[in-house]
């Protein structure tokens, strides 16, 4: 029994429904009245689906403002069939798609959908999409619809307003003959298919004016309202079928915007900025070499007024720095590749296996440009690092030169002084390395180079035992730290000023790449925020669109009893699959992409090691269409889909 207790309800200031308390519900009944009585409008608030009201409903015992929303959605799925004026169908759907819609989330005994479509005449017309059908096969398709559900009542507004006569005649025959096994209400303004003796409620401006043949409480069934159950797998794997199948242009327009989307974050935040600072860099270093990234450390040097024409004989150590606690100390920072050693040596003469060499005297400071064989001397045995240029005279390869001994004969100077003089060394050491010593100077057309072939560099105890002819100690002498990166040596450089040590190295041009680096990076990362953003609008208006199409689609769901839970577990397995779509079609289009990709932003797109981020970034791009979705799918009510409550 449906129980009306003083429900009114109020549109701004127009009255709608004016204190109705009446009974419903047992056999059939008719809801009649000029237009603009507030029929449908009561029809609605009976339905559960406008809770705008004041008053009580009570449907089989229960409140119906006091229901949950899983409640409610039983309420549509199994107590209450509702069939529209307008049919309410999923046109795309077919016939018996429709019918089975409540189905997939009612876990009791179901009608028989072959029975109930020979019953009205639609066993022909299953498999037929709604939207070809006419206007009175689609009334009675929403008539097979709610019986689907088989409910405690079926209420139907204004069911032949948009037929024929004859066909009206049908539908009507069909809705009395349902009075045997349910409870029917029928909203309508052509009295001429009332009876004199069914239960008839006359409204005229929202009130009740009369009531015919008054109802006691029904002696048909009733069931008690509970709470909605979660759709099955069959139901999930039906829906989406059809709902892809049927509508495959949104679903590739959905794809489409995720592979564009992604492909465009990927092609301008990938490694666009690091390949093109690699690239600078990259450039600098094939002019320099290797060399470009050492800072040296000397214990003095002559100043700029020490070297003019007029500076008397000898050299002006006028620049002085202590430097001994810095060997060991740059020796294990994980910002150096290496530290050696750099001592210079005159008229120096090597055996190696009974052959002697002798090596040119430069003048210059040793110099590392590029270690090819072995690495710099590390251990505490008497080690050495020999330039390639003295491999060649020794008619081997730099592989075949590691491991060999070689006696070194040399002489350093010793300064008293400013009288130089040259005193005699020597030692013994195991080759372990082999170096490129070629210097480079100058830049652009004025670039310039040339080996320097006396470039030896020994371990700590042989560089010790080749200084004990001197007063000079190991602590005092000069070496070469080489950094890992650019921005390594401009910091190990600025950290030596702070400290009051004046380093040497090719500091400007390396800051140059780096300040080039540094701006460009800035640059490109407001460019990349910009696309983010850009990319992010685009997919949610993209959702936007979608989801506020398909509100009357949602709607008609919740029509049916799917509640807020069940949409979503649909709308997160359509998304899922939209995703992995994408995400396919991305990794098979890549060589494409690339193409575009290397012409736009000069880098590829999809590389092996930015598959995962690929997939991170359709999925997150997913996650925004499913927020922006989930939002429209909870804000969308039957009323406001559907455009009704104004009578």
């Amino acid at each position: 029994m449906i129980e009306l207790k003083q429900v009114s309800k109020r549109i701004e200031d127009k009255v709608i429904l004016d204190n109705i308390t009446t009974n419903l519900g047992d056999g059939l009944s008719f809801i009649t009245g000029p237009s603009g009585s507030g029929k449908s409008s009561l029809l609605r608030v009976i339905a559960g689906i406008d809770h705008d009201y004041q008053g009580e409903l009570v449907v089989n015992n229960q409140v119906l403002s006091q229901l949950n929303s899983q409640e409610e959605s039983y309420l549509l799925n199994q107590t209450i069939g509702f069939v529209w004026q307008d049919y309410k169908l999923l046109n795309e759907l077919t016939v018996k798609e429709n019918m089975l819609l409540p189905t997939y989330i009612n876990k009791g005994k179901q009608p028989n959908a072959e029975r109930i479509m020979a019953e009205l005449g639609l066993t022909r017309l299953a498999n037929h999409q709604v939207k070809d059908l006419s206007g009175g096969q689609r009334q009675r398709v929403a008539i097979a619809r709610e019986l689907m559900k088989n409910p405690d009542y079926i209420l139907a507004d204004e069911p032949t307003s948009a037929l024929d006569k004859k066909t009206a005649v049908q539908v009507m025959t069909i809705l009395r003959e349902l009075t045997k096994s349910h409870n029917v209400i029928i909203v309508t303004h052509d009295t001429a298919h009332i009876l004199p003796t069914d239960h008839v409620i006359e409204l005229d401006k929202g009130a009740v004016q009369q009531v015919i043949n008054e109802q006691e409480e029904s002696n048909k069934r009733s069931s008690q309202l509970k709470r909605n159950k979660l759709l099955n797998l069959k139901g999930v794997k039906n829906i989406l079928k059809t709902s892809i199948g049927r509508h495959k242009g949104r679903f590739l327009t959905a794809v489409m915007t995720l592979l564009v989307g992604t492909g465009l974050l990927l092609g301008a935040t990938g490694e666009n900025l690091k390949a093109n600072n690699d690239k600078a860099f990259d450039d600098v270093l094939k002019t320099y070499g290797d060399q470009i990234l050492d800072i040296n450390l000397v214990g003095s040097f002559t100043g700029a007024d020490g070297t003019g024409d007029d500076e008397a004989s000898g050299p002006s150590a006028d620049v002085k720095q202590d430097i001994g606690s810095l060997y060991k100390k740059y020796q294990s920072d994980e910002r150096i590749q290496f530290a050696t050693y750099s001592q210079a040596f005159d008229e120096i003469d090597i055996t190696v296996d009974g052959k002697n060499y002798t090596v040119p005297s430069s003048g210059n400071a040793p110099v590392i440009n590029t270690i090819l064989a072995g690495d710099m001397p590390k251990g505490s045995g008497n080690e050495v690092v020999v330039p390639e240029s003295f491999v060649k005279k020794m008619g081997i390869s730099n592989e075949g030169a590691l491991g060999k001994e070689i006696n070194f004969n040399s002489k350093i100077v010793v300064w008293d002084g400013e009288t130089s003089n040259f005193k005699p060394t020597n030692t013994k050491a195991k080759i372990v390395g082999v170096v490129d010593t070629t210097m480079k100077m100058g830049t652009g057309a004025d670039l310039f180079e040339y080996e320097i072939e006396d470039s030896f560099f020994f371990s700590e105890p042989a560089l010790s035992k080749l200084l004990e002819v001197s007063d000079k100690k190991l602590n005092d002498s000069n070496f070469i730290i080489r950094t890992t990166s650019p921005k390594t040596l401009i910091e190990v450089r600025d950290e030596l000023n702070s400290q009051g040590i004046v380093p040497l190295g090719n500091f400007e041009v390396v800051e140059d790449v780096v300040n080039l680096g540094d701006q460009s990076t800035e640059q490109t990362f407001m460019v990349n925020r910009l696309m983010m953003v850009l990319v992010a609008v685009m997919v949610a208006a993209v959702y936007l669109i979608s989801s506020m199409l398909r509100r009357k689609e949602y709607a008609t769901f919740k029509l049916n009893g799917f509640d807020s839970t069940n949409l979503t577990l649909l709308n997160i397995i359509e998304i899922v699959g939209e995703v992995l779509v994408a995400f396919v079609l991305l990794i098979i289009l890549s060589p494409v992409l690339n193409i575009m990709s290397k012409a736009m932003f000069g880098n590829q797109m999809i590389a092996l090691d930015s598959i995962v981020k690929g997939l991170m970034t359709v999925v997150v791009l997913g996650l925004i269409g499913l927020v922006i979705s989930e939002v429209i799918i909870r804000k969308t009510t039957i009323m406001n889909a559907f455009k009704v409550g104004k009578e």
